[in-house]
């Protein structure tokens, strides 16, 4: 009981001696009066407090490590050892002005490549209640730059073929750029070859840059090419190799060659290879493998691989140029290739073997080509994708004037070129040189080493006359 209360049963007590009527009328009167003051001024009730504790901050994570593969960047943490549901990476150097990345439960991730460089990287844990933990773990990944790599070049006459190898990158090389004195020529190459027929001669500066799937580029490697005039070498037919041929430790699967593969190998011997077990009868297991550091089913792989392929023109070229073009792509780099190249006539002799990817051949119909293929160790893989053998010709114009004798030839007057090496004549123009009306046509046998045409001419009426005329042929010689 409060003071106050103490004190007025106290005075009711001293009215009660002297007038016990005035005493109870009081009392009721006191009850009325703190019933009506609890309904104008109730009492507030005090809630009861939660007896669930807070839930508190997350521990942080406090050691990270990253991995750089041929396709992303790997980051992996040390989970802190309670009170985490989940994990916040950001990419940056401050927590606040980074740029989130995602969220995960799990204690790696895979991220996209990078640039050359130091790029930052922030990870914190985070509680069930969605609280980051106080302090944020702190993971510099640092991606070398591309190294160099060497280019050859070589013209026969005007016609100039690149060949180079792919540069040391850790992110997988996703195509080249090609530039001649400075200026981009070919782009998003995928291959290691080109080529191209010049249309002015002198001495031309070749450049290649290569560039990986993060937007890294390498430095430019070059040669320069003392570049004959043009002769007038162009294509004249292409094939396009199926992968038909001879293939050694090489897998051929959906229209591509995977190199350097014993296909012979059984699962057994796989998984018993010295190079990830002590003896051979040791038990072992893919955990052996991925212990010694060869992360990949198929590895190890073999150190050489070849591919070999002849071909059949059906037809004898003269004086022609054969050219090689392939594409392979990396899978775990890198390789080294080696081509070798004989050709024969029509007769079957064989020439001697030449290691460039750009022959010139007096004559040439059957074509015989070895690939080789050479791993910088025992986990480097590749796809060889495509093959080709172009062979080209020199085309070359010929021309002259004749008179038609009066009366003209029955049959036709012949023309003879003035060039007797052609092979081939693929166009032939004759103009009327008469000051009358006139028409020339000709008549040619497109039959091989051709030695001319017949032409005949007529005026307006349609009788054959004779007269001067001019020609034109165009061949392959």
């Amino acid at each position: 009981m409060s003071d106050q209360g103490a004190i007025i049963n106290t005075l009711l007590q001293q009215v009660r001696e002297v007038d016990p009527g005035l005493a109870d009328v009081l009392l009721k009167m006191a009850e009325e009066i703190e019933r009506l003051a609890a309904v104008v001024d109730p009492k507030p009730t005090v809630p009861k407090r939660s007896t669930a504790p807070p839930v508190p901050l997350p521990l942080p994570v406090l050691t990270a490590s990253f991995e750089l593969t041929r396709t992303n960047v790997i980051l992996r943490w040390v989970p802190p050892t309670t009170g985490f549901l989940l994990y916040e990476v950001r990419q940056g150097s401050v927590w606040e002005s980074a740029t989130r990345l995602l969220s995960t439960g799990n204690s790696q991730v895979a991220l996209d490549p990078t640039p050359v460089g130091t790029t930052p990287f922030l990870i914190k844990s985070i509680n069930s209640a969605g609280d980051y933990s106080t302090d944020a773990c702190a993971i510099n990944v640092i991606v070398p730059p591309i190294g160099t790599f060497a280019i050859t070049g070589l013209a026969i006459g005007n016609a100039v073929t690149l060949t180079w190898t792919i540069p040391e990158s850790v992110f997988t090389v996703n195509f080249f750029t090609v530039f001649r004195d400075a200026a981009p020529i070919s782009a998003q190459l995928r291959g290691t070859f080109f080529a191209i027929q010049e249309k002015a001669g002198g001495k031309i500066t070749y450049g290649v840059q290569a560039e990986d799937i993060a937007g890294n580029k390498s430095p430019f490697v070059y040669t320069t090419i003392d570049v004959a005039p043009p002769e007038d070498y162009e294509i004249q037919t292409t094939w396009v190799s199926t992968f038909g041929g001879t293939i050694t430790n090489g897998l051929f699967r959906d229209g591509v060659i995977y190199y350097n593969l014993n296909i012979f190998q059984t699962i057994e011997e796989h998984f018993h290879h010295p190079m990830f077990v002590a003896t051979p009868a040791e038990n072992t297991s893919p955990q052996h493998q991925i212990d010694a550091n060869f992360p990949l089913w198929i590895q190890p792989t073999e150190a050489t691989g070849e591919y070999i392929e002849y071909h059949d023109f059906g037809v004898e070229f003269s004086n022609t140029i054969i050219s090689l073009d392939w594409l392979f792509e990396n899978i775990v780099p890198t390789f080294t290739f080696g081509t070798q190249t004989q050709y024969a006539g029509a007769d079957g002799v064989w020439s001697a073997v030449f290691t460039t990817p750009t022959i010139f051949a007096s004559k040439a119909r059957h074509v015989y080509v070895k690939f080789t293929f050479s791993g910088s160790d025992f986990k480097s893989l590749m796809m060889f994708k495509s093959f080709k053998i172009s062979m080209y010709v020199k085309r070359e114009n010929d021309g002259g004037n004749f008179v038609i004798p009066t009366p003209p030839t029955v049959g036709g007057d012949f023309v003879s070129f003035k060039k007797t090496n052609f092979k081939f004549i693929e166009s032939i123009t004759v103009t009327p040189e008469t000051d009358i009306e006139a028409y020339a046509v000709y008549d040619y046998d497109a039959v091989p080493n051709p030695l001319g045409f017949k032409v005949f001419m007529f005026n307006n009426t349609g009788a054959r006359i004779g007269g001067p005329i001019s020609w034109k042929a165009r061949g392959i010689l």
